[in-house]
């Protein structure tokens, strides 16, 4: 990774977190929490120069923690829409896409995956597709123990462990393949 896209990625990473802080400000739904861990984490694996798949994990699960905020606070507001939750994905992922285009980090030649695919896939759009997945099943198992558990958390913070444990564990297997 040469200098000027470490600064790039630190730039971008120090700006989501921001971003992120301010969100969780203005819209006290779905985990704040989540969002300033999960963002805080990808601002300093790109820092500190992790793989893009690792780094667009980190992305992908900000992004959707940031579309579960806004989709949480149109419902205690009572705003319903067709095509809302669609509408409120498809916004969350230009917002992230376009400074990252712009920025060079997404659709350089040189930083995809084409072990088997002649046109490649770029790493981070490949990470932030998994980090979105994993955020989502993660998510969904926590939901799943809590009913289980008469609407109750197993243990303080499960809502925040599980997504973040379920990253970290995606984060540690796309390391040991791409390394």
């Amino acid at each position: 990774m040469t200098e000027k896209n470490k600064a790039k990625g630190t730039t971008g990473g120090v700006i989501a977190t921001v971003g992120s802080i301010i969100l969780v400000n203005a819209l006290t739904a779905a985990c704040p929490l989540c969002l300033v861990a999960v963002s805080a984490s990808a601002g300093l694996s790109k820092y500190l120069g992790v793989d893009d798949t690792i780094t667009g994990t980190w992305l992908g699960a900000i992004a959707v923690t940031i579309i579960f905020m806004i989709i949480s606070a149109f419902d205690k507001k009572g705003k319903q829409f067709p095509g809302r939750n669609l509408l409120i994905t498809l916004s969350v992922f230009t917002a992230f896409l376009i400074p990252l285009t712009l920025t060079g980090l997404v659709g350089n030649p040189q930083n995809v995956i084409s072990y088997s695919i002649p046109w490649g896939i770029d790493k981070l759009l490949f990470g932030m597709a998994v980090g979105s997945i994993t955020f989502v099943i993660f998510s969904n198992i926590h939901n799943l123990l809590k009913q289980k558990n008469n609407g109750k958390s197993f243990f303080p913070f499960q809502k925040v462990v599980l997504p973040v444990a379920g990253l970290l564990l995606t984060s540690i297997i796309l390391y040991f393949i791409y390394k």
